[in-house]
């Protein structure tokens, strides 16, 4: 992904495609106006919605892998999981796309498997 991609995104949402694709490129690359202030807040942020998909991701497979007992249907399992993964994301993290939850969620799953 090159600078121009990366500029068509939000400082939050560029900075963690950088972080999660190991892109050789840094945020004032990106956006070149931030201030080094501004730039620890994002990696904080980053860092801290990284902790967080990485869960939930972890939590997805840790599902795939369990036994689900007669009374509860896998569906059911992973639908109030969702429900749960959703609430998360709408109260806390609604600053990245939804976008950026799906490729965080989806690299902890690889890694998980």
């Amino acid at each position: 992904m090159g600078l121009d991609e990366l500029r068509r995104l939000s400082v939050l949402d560029a900075a963690f495609t950088i972080h999660i694709r190991y892109l050789s490129v840094t945020i004032e690359e990106v956006f070149p106006s931030l201030t080094a202030d501004q730039v620890a807040q994002v990696w904080n942020r980053v860092h801290e919605f990284a902790k967080v998909t990485s869960r939930w991701g972890a939590e997805t497979m840790d599902l795939f892998y369990e036994r689900i007992s007669e009374e509860r249907s896998r569906k059911q399992a992973f639908d109030e999981l969702a429900r749960r993964h959703d609430r998360e994301y709408e109260e806390a993290w609604v600053d990245f796309s939804k976008d950026s939850r799906f490729a965080g969620e989806s690299l902890a799953q690889r890694l998980n498997r």
